[in-house]
């Protein structure tokens, strides 16, 4: 397998798009995440979509997100990256980084590894026995990578 390895986004945007699209996330805003907020606000805050492309978007505690997690939430089979969350991202870099071989290529089903602040965890939970991203955070990965339509699946029934 051919893996590609790139920054992640700001991971206080991550969580800033959380306290906006999830009303029962109550957490202490530190000032990195009100400086998204304000943002979004000013840019006109119209959807997941939009916060996602103005964002950017043992181990540790890890999750497991992107196409994997939708796949779990609805049951089908989806083609796209697998985003790892992590909470020591470089130590989960590097052990994939001697696990797997890195490529330029355009590999649709990839892994990508983004640190995950400690909000990043709120209502992720066990399902065959792998640690997902709750649904809202698999939704706001779904739409930064692309996948939109199924971020809109996961959310058709909110």
């Amino acid at each position: 397998m051919d893996t590609t390895f790139s920054p992640s986004g700001d991971a206080d945007a991550t969580v800033a798009a959380r306290v906006l699209f999830d009303p029962e996330m109550n957490v202490a805003v530190r000032p990195g995440v009100q400086k998204w907020l304000t943002r979004f606000f000013r840019f006109g805050l119209e959807s997941p979509e939009y916060v996602v492309a103005e964002a950017g978007t043992s181990h540790g505690q890890y999750i497991i997100s992107g196409a994997p997690a939708a796949e779990n939430l609805l049951d089908l089979s989806i083609l796209g990256p697998t985003i790892i969350w992590a909470e020591h991202h470089d130590e989960v870099s590097e052990h994939l980084g001697a696990e797997l071989r890195e490529t330029a290529g355009y590999q649709p089903a990839g892994f990508i590894v983004a640190h995950a602040p400690s909000e990043t965890f709120i209502d992720a939970f066990i399902a065959l026995q792998i640690s997902f991203a709750s649904p809202i955070q698999t939704m706001l990965d779904g739409h930064g990578l692309g996948l939109t339509a199924v971020a809109r699946e996961i959310t058709k029934d909110w």
